[in-house]
């Protein structure tokens, strides 16, 4: 499987854990820097890797496009062969896979078969179930023999995001408060501002492969696992989503699950004003999973 634009942050001093950072959807790996720095400093190396269909690497026509068929499985095995690579390259080091929203969906479907690969697993603005992916994907398919696997539809995109932006006040986005940032995600030239349409289709058969609880073998019950999120995050479903993800993860039988909610944050909670409140939420929680 193809790794693209890995990076690897080594800590000064003895390795404590690894942790891999699987980024969130039309974003990219450069996003995590400032807290990669963080996490290295705490002494932890910090492994990044771009998506597939994602990053500085990838051609214009493949942005947002993961496979022909099931590309969804694709970016699971993508997560699979980093940890296997980095397992090797570090044997003995407990491993962490830290997924943002889209990462945190394709960490859900990695841990149904792998979970036994890693230590723990921090979910990050985990996106909740959409009861509505099904027609979703009935939509894609309509589309896609308008304009093939790879085109482009602002239809598609809203259907699948559209409804993040309900009940957002005029002029607000549903990403974060801080203007700032969202200022400068404007001018992001990595930044993939529409996905293909077999892309779309793929984030909804995730969604739904993810949600099944039937679909987890549970090989590691004590897989050590913490959500966090921000309290005003429609992506996760505010709190009654948000603790619909957990019951569906202690359902399956993991049982060593965290929990913490960040107040006026919606869902980039690494780029809102007072993201040091997760930073370090994060740092005592890995310090948890090396002691």
């Amino acid at each position: 499987m193809e790794i693209r634009d890995l990076l690897i942050e080594k800590p000064i001093g003895k390795v404590k854990a690894i942790v891999i950072i699987v980024h969130g959807m039309q974003e990219h790996l450069f996003r995590y820097t400032d807290f990669a720095n963080y996490l290295s400093q705490q002494g932890y190396l910090v492994v990044r890797y771009s998506l597939l269909g994602h990053g500085p690497s990838v051609a214009k026509e493949d942005r947002g496009y993961f496979g022909e068929k099931d590309g969804w499985k694709n970016l699971v095995e993508q997560l699979k062969t980093v940890v296997e690579r980095i397992k090797h390259s570090y044997p003995g080091i407990p491993v962490v896979v830290y997924g943002h929203s889209f990462g945190s969906m394709i960490a859900r479907a990695f841990i149904q078969e792998y979970d036994h690969l890693i230590e723990a697993l921090v979910l990050q603005g985990p996106a909740m179930y959409n009861p509505s992916a099904y027609m979703g994907m009935t939509l894609a398919k309509i589309l896609e023999i308008q304009k093939g696997p790879k085109g482009k539809s602002k239809l598609m995109d809203k259907v699948v995001t559209g409804g993040f932006q309900v009940g957002q006040k005029k002029g607000e986005s549903w990403v974060a408060y801080n203007s700032k940032f969202l200022a400068e995600a404007r001018k992001d030239p990595y930044l993939i501002p529409l996905w293909t349409i077999q892309g779309y289709y793929d984030l909804l058969a995730l969604n739904i492969q993810m949600s099944d609880v039937r679909e987890y073998a549970c090989h590691n019950p004590d897989l050590s696992i913490l959500l966090i999120g921000g309290e005003d995050d429609p992506v996760i479903g505010y709190l009654k989503g948000f603790q619909d993800t957990i019951y569906r993860l202690r359902l399956v039988g993991y049982t060593k699950i965290q929990s913490a909610l960040f107040s006026h944050m919606k869902h980039d909670i690494l780029h809102e004003e007072g993201y040091e409140k997760v930073y370090k939420r994060v740092g005592a929680y890995l310090k948890t999973v090396v002691d």
